[in-house]
């Protein structure tokens, strides 16, 4: 009986060896393509710091997104590759999705360069495109859509708008292989769960997702100097090429905190290294470097002033816009209003507190609205806070002060009469205190402290006569 059963145990053995020969050397043909065959490098996104208020309250944080990245190595060993990449274009067409893609021509007939608008690096890898093909760099853009059609064997059936985007989609394939501090080809970015369930379903292979974050406002208010992240542009990309923390398709701040405080809010992207087979299967990820997030930015803004100010322009504009006409037909005084800013400081520390304009816009959804955005009445784009030019007004008085006490022509305790009625350079120029004209009375004796708290406009006419135009020009400036 023991020999019956090593000879069963022998049998079976000697059939699992043949089954295991023939899944991998008969079915295979000797290859090891079902093995571990690519090492393939992956830049991993690094988390953009937040930006909080002077109270601590987030202002813009990220939000987990997700991104599909083409692996190019899978996708150029998979038989069919034109045919995935038809089906793929395809379904974006149906669904109206918008993906990212570097061929420097124009989607649809007539066919033109747009290297222009791209910045210098990839006008480069363009260059070198060309010439791992033995391609002129004076060819015509109709005549390379026909070469490379050509070139990857797309049939003959299939569009010319249609051959270009496939060809767009193997140039990027294509780039990765000659070009290898490009990092892998992300084809959608922060893609929705429709649209990632609709691409899914297409079994495309090579096509992975990837974890990502993208920029969330958590607050309507601020705007305008909260600013945006957008991808760099030709100009910008000179500004950064020699960092190594910036890759060419980094996305940095392009206006407001998110551009003043680039240098702290920005991470450093790590490098993750996946071992895959040739289906596209993943066996094995190691971070090479380790993605660095960045830097939390704590500003002097505090959000509930700043909504009071916002809302508080919001009202009286509308309050002026919509005042009715007076008795003699005339319009009323602000009818013509198109905007206005409140910006409010710490008096002690110099801080700006608020600084706020309105009209203003939501920037959860500002590239969504953009078109709309430019078109509204009254330019919300405009950060009047900021970039408008206005007469100081009555803030000026602090300076006036500040130019008397450091000539020496008043001190804390000098005391100027408020008579109403400024008639020194009478008749050419005669001003009134505001007092004067609304209640026909004045303010009396003031000290300069006292002329600031009431703001009594003939004792600064009266200061100003004392000091000069020199003094008070110097100080100023100064």
């Amino acid at each position: 009986r023991a020999q019956i059963m090593i000879i069963v145990f022998a049998l079976i053995l000697a059939f699992f060896a043949f089954r295991l020969y023939d899944l991998q050397i008969i079915e295979t043909g000797g290859s090891k393509d079902n093995t571990t065959t690519f090492t393939t490098r992956t830049r991993v996104k690094a988390a953009r710091g937040d930006i909080l208020d002077t109270n601590g309250n987030v202002l813009v944080r990220n939000r987990a997104s997700y991104d599909l990245v083409m692996n190019h190595y899978v996708m150029l060993t998979a038989d069919g590759t034109n045919d995935y990449l038809y089906k793929l274009v395809e379904r974006c067409k149906e669904s109206g999705i918008e993906y990212t893609e570097h061929f420097p021509i124009t989607r649809e007939r007539p066919f033109v360069y747009t290297l222009g608008d791209m910045n210098v690096s990839w006008q480069n890898y363009f260059q070198i495109y060309l010439n791992g093909l033995d391609l002129d760099s004076d060819i015509t853009a109709p005549l390379l859509v026909k070469r490379l059609r050509a070139h990857y064997k797309i049939p003959a059936e299939w569009s010319e708008e249609m051959a270009r985007q496939v060809i767009g989609l193997r140039y990027e394939m294509d780039l990765r292989g000659c070009v290898g501090s490009l990092a892998n080809y992300v084809f959608l970015s922060d893609v929705s769960d429709e649209n990632l369930s609709a691409i899914a379903e297409l079994n495309i292979p090579g096509l992975m997702v990837e974890a990502s974050t993208v920029r969330e406002y958590s607050s309507k208010y601020a705007a305008h100097i909260l600013g945006f992240v957008g991808p760099m542009d030709a100009e910008q990309w000179e500004q950064y090429k020699d960092d190594p923390d910036y890759a060419m398709d980094s996305h940095i701040g392009q206006a407001g905190f998110e551009k003043a405080f680039e240098q702290y809010l920005h991470g450093v992207d790590g490098t993750r290294i996946d071992e895959v087979t040739t289906d596209g299967t993943v066996v094995r990820s190691y971070y090479e470097q380790e993605p660095k997030a960045g830097s939390n930015v704590e500003v002097a803004i505090d959000i509930n002033l700043q909504r009071a100010a916002e809302d508080g322009l919001e009202r009286v504009l509308e309050r002026l816009r919509n005042a009715p006409m007076k008795e003699n037909g005339s319009a009323p005084d602000g009818k013509d209003a198109e905007g206005g800013a409140v910006v409010a400081m710490d008096v002690k520390t110099g801080q700006v507190l608020v600084c706020a304009s309105y009209p203003s816009y939501d920037l959860s959804t500002y590239f969504e609205d953009y078109t709309e955005i430019l078109e509204a009445d009254y330019d919300p784009l405009y950060n009047r806070a900021l970039l408008g030019t206005y007469p100081p007004g009555s803030t000026y008085k602090m300076s006036m002060v500040i130019a008397g006490i450091h000539s020496g022509k008043i001190n804390s305790s000098t005391i100027i009469v408020d008579r109403g009625k400024f008639t020194k350079y009478a008749p050419g120029f005669v001003v009134h205190c505001l007092r004067y004209t609304d209640k026909g009375t004045t303010h009396g004796a003031l000290t300069a402290a006292q002329a600031l708290q009431v703001s009594c406009n003939y004792f600064f006419y009266d200061l100003a006569d004392r000091i000069g135009l020199i003094i008070i020009d110097r100080t100023a400036q100064g």
